[in-house]
């Protein structure tokens, strides 16, 4: 079980807050240990998710974003107000269209994703954990 963990959070009023959050996500990745590769694609996903939001979300503007920090890894939450959905559990590439990969891409690139709702608040939730060299003697 993991032994260390942090709560950051951060309110986002539209698409030029999302700079902010990829940097953050960025600078949160690099100080629990992720490699340069995994905090480019850990940004990618925040930048991701926040643009779904923005190009998807509900009529209110605002929306936030919460990093749960542990010893081998993170959970991103993406939260707004508005009405539930869902992830199809066969997500494809769409290569004909010109929008609708994010879901895809954040898919391929964490170990989870689900969507959770408690009242009015809709929750996307994204589990990235570092991967761990193994040593043998």
């Amino acid at each position: 079980m993991m032994t260390m963990s942090a709560e950051h959070c951060l309110l986002l009023r539209g698409e030029t807050d999302i700079e902010l959050a990829m940097d953050l996500t960025g600078s949160y990745a690099e100080d629990i240990g992720f490699d340069s590769k995994e905090t480019i694609f850990l940004k990618l996903m925040t930048e991701e998710a926040c643009m779904n939001v923005v190009d998807h979300g509900s009529m209110y503007s605002t929306f936030w974003l919460k990093w749960e920090l542990y010893k081998d890894g993170m959970d991103l939450l993406i939260s707004q107000i508005g009405s539930p959905y869902s992830i199809n559990s066969n997500l494809e590439l769409q290569t004909e269209a010109s929008r609708g990969r994010g879901l895809y891409i954040i898919r391929n690139l964490c170990d989870s994703m689900k969507v959770e709702q408690h009242g009015s608040v809709t929750s996307l939730i994204i589990t990235k954990r570092r991967k761990l060299l193994s040593i043998t003697s």
